[in-house]
């Protein structure tokens, strides 16, 4: 559900609204990391810190294709894919270290909040260089440019 909320910004605001929700994300991800809570109250903050993080998942995954010219974009959001794919292997081992690195367990939700303050300044460098996902790069056809109004 967080990841459908998001689009509806996405498809206005372009990158920007990536960075929205890693940035949500890290207040509820401290408070865990420095307080000591137990029970219901953690429960409920793990919970709202986890929509806010897969929800910026989804985010970095719906505009990793739209920085591509139409005619690499397939390739282009694979290798963003693949990329992923290579996070997605790393994160645990990160994750693993810090719950290994001796701290208590709850401290450890302070460490690792450093991972979304990082995905919201690499989303807004993104959007700095690409506000809302134009490329530079076009197509071209038999070495002329397509337009809309020219393709068929």
């Amino acid at each position: 559900m967080a990841g459908l909320l998001l689009m509806r910004f996405v498809d206005r605001k372009g990158p920007y609204a990536v960075m929205v929700y890693p940035l949500l994300s890290l207040p509820f991800l401290l408070v865990l990391g420095v307080a000591g809570l137990q029970g219901n109250a953690f429960i409920a903050l793990s919970l709202i810190g986890a929509i806010f993080v897969k929800g910026s998942h989804y985010g970095i995954t719906s505009i990793a294709g739209i920085f591509y010219p139409s005619a690499i974009r397939a390739n282009g959001a694979g290798w963003a894919a693949s990329v992923g794919k290579v996070g997605s292997i790393l994160g645990p081992l990160l994750g693993a270290y810090v719950l290994n690195s001796g701290l208590p367990v709850v401290r450890s939700f302070a460490i690792l909040a450093l991972c979304p303050a990082v995905l919201a300044l690499c989303a807004f460098c993104v959007a700095r260089i690409y506000p809302h996902g134009e490329t530079s790069i076009e197509p071209a056809d038999n070495g002329k440019r397509v337009t809309p109004a020219t393709t068929r």
